[in-house]
């Protein structure tokens, strides 16, 4: 379902003024999932609890008597050994923007046009063939059995957007004469400027070991944000550090006793799997390995981008043969001032695998503008 209303107003004889609202509502649609096929965890005060891997067979696919639906701490289903790839269409969408449109038509030799939008989208998966189209999202298993868990922005979501573009035919003195009028006349001047959020995205944990304990082939569990921790824009003499790891710890339990009667105490982390107290691994005494975490899917907002690209064009006009001829020179400049606009970390997103991943939350050498570009061309136009 889509929506939309604006309104225009002529503010003079050459500009004029649209702002609208534009919605949009979707139900039923696909969310994908690489393994539905895991160990199911039991609904708590604390949150998604799964069974202790601690203990020995604290997963056991159950086949005798043949289950007839979904049993809490157990596999889900114990006849397929492997992963189970689906379809599930209980996915949901929905979308509000404020659209703002001031343009200018030509008058004077100038035109330009600002455009502004405001926007949220969201939704419970943003994929359309497989869980992970966008990098944003670093694994194809999200929990699918809580659409509480996954709705937050979409993966493409950009909330602030402002782009302008103008066009600019410069006036010559007609008393310009002679080779320094050719050289003086049939400049014009174009630019656009782009401004924008950045994307946002989900650090998760544990996606090569499995400190939940699911037995599934893409293990994963969602961080815990330490209370009163600002994750992002980390400042490290030699690097690009977006985030600060030490933000992002596993889910905590709401009280001792909670963590005494349910949670992993002795968790296999270090080399080789080896296991120790949470103390030996330098975690708190209410930390809970298999305690699904509360950061919410797509909460941290990558790097923004601001961009200008311009132009400058020189008509020359020869009357040849009857015809018009034009003789254009266009020296285009891309990114001219060459700022850097970096894209998100997204290749270092895995924050607990078990413990802080060394180069987590670093932004690579990827960008989302190429650096300065500039072209000339020469172009004959009759």
């Amino acid at each position: 379902m889509q929506w939309n209303l604006n309104v225009q107003r002529q503010i003079t004889p050459n500009t004029s003024l649209t702002v609208a609202y534009a919605g949009s509502r979707g139900i039923h649609n696909p969310f994908q999932t690489d393994t539905t096929n895991t160990c199911f965890p039991t609904d708590t005060s604390a949150g998604w609890l799964f069974p202790n891997p601690s203990i020995a067979n604290s997963c056991p696919a159950i086949t005798n008597p043949a289950p007839t639906g979904i049993v809490p701490n157990t596999i889900v289903n114990p006849f397929v050994p492997g992963l189970l790839l689906s379809t599930l269409f209980q996915s949901q969408s929905w979308y509000n923007s404020l659209q703002v449109n001031f343009a200018k038509k030509i008058s004077h030799g100038f035109q330009y046009e600002v455009s502004y939008t405001w926007q949220k989208s969201y939704d419970n998966s943003s994929g359309s063939f497989a869980g992970d189209n966008y990098s944003s999202n670093p694994t194809a298993a999200t929990p699918w059995w809580d659409l509480g868990i996954t709705r937050g922005l979409s993966d493409f979501n950009i909330t602030r957007n402002l782009s302008a573009n103008w066009l600019y035919t410069i006036p010559t003195p007609k008393s310009f004469a002679g080779p320094a009028g050719w050289i003086a006349r049939g400049w014009g001047w174009g630019g656009l400027l782009t401004l924008s959020d950045g994307v946002p995205f989900w650090p998760l944990g544990g996606l090569s070991a499995d400190p939940l304990g699911q037995n599934n082939s893409e293990p994963m569990t969602i961080p815990d944000l330490a209370p009163g921790c600002t994750p992002k824009n980390v400042v490290q003499p030699g690097n690009l550090q977006y985030l600060n790891a030490s933000c992002f710890i596993y889910a905590q339990a709401p009280n001792q006793a909670f963590a005494n009667a349910n949670c992993n105490q002795t968790p296999a982390f270090g080399t080789n799997g080896a296991k120790g107290t949470l103390a030996s691994f330098g975690l708190g005494p209410l930390t809970c390995t298999n305690l699904l975490g509360n950061l919410p899917r797509n909460a941290i907002i990558g790097p923004g981008e601001f961009n200008v690209d311009m132009s400058f064009i020189k008509d020359n006009h020869i009357s040849k043969f009857g015809e018009d001829i034009d003789v254009q020179f266009r020296a285009e400049l891309f990114n001219i001032f060459n700022r850097t606009n970096f894209a998100p970390p997204t290749d270092n997103l895995n924050v607990l695998d078990p413990l802080p991943v060394t180069g987590f939350g670093l932004i690579d050498q990827n960008t989302q503008v190429p650096m300065r570009q500039i072209q000339f061309a020469l172009k004959v136009i009759f």
